[in-house]
């Protein structure tokens, strides 16, 4: 069962920080690669159509991404999940988007590119240095674990 990501995940996530998308090649070992992400409340990768991720993905969508911050290793976001959607709506606006996030300018697009959208929709999400006061670690891995961590505004933030 999905659960949603904590208001200091989605923050976190739009923020300009670095993410390793693994994804499992056809023999069953892990494929990893550095991606740009954003989120919705869901998590979103962009990537292009016959890349080896993209192939593993359409094969088999269990995926899990470690997302960090630049500036303070023991600040990360873990998320698990199978691949909800894989859509070229929109991929190419999102592609500059995310470029514009990361490097201030239009993504330099390759001749023939098709560009598509990753959504993720987390089943489990461990969480490190993400909200003040923090607990030393923080994992969440379905909808029925209370939530005891507030987020910096006061509110529930949902793990």
């Amino acid at each position: 069962m999905a659960i949603p990501l904590s208001v200091s995940a989605q923050a976190f996530i739009r923020a300009k920080v670095w993410a390793n998308f693994a994804t499992l090649i056809k023999d069953g070992s892990p494929q990893v690669t550095p991606v740009w992400v954003d989120t919705d409340g869901q998590l979103i990768i962009n990537t292009a159509e016959g890349r080896q991720k993209t192939r593993n993905i359409r094969r088999d969508g269990r995926v899990a991404t470690c997302i960090m911050s630049a500036e303070s290793p023991d600040k990360y976001l873990l998320v698990r999940r199978k691949v909800k959607e894989v859509t070229t709506k929109d991929a190419e606006h999102h592609t500059n988007v995310l470029s514009h996030k990361y490097s201030g300018k239009d993504y330099p697009y390759s001749a023939g590119e098709v560009r598509v959208k990753v959504i993720i929709e987390p089943t489990h999400v461990t969480e490190r240095g993400l909200t003040w006061p923090r607990p030393a670690h923080r994992s969440h891995s379905g909808p029925n674990v209370p939530n005891l961590f507030p987020t910096l505004s006061g509110e529930t933030a949902n793990i």
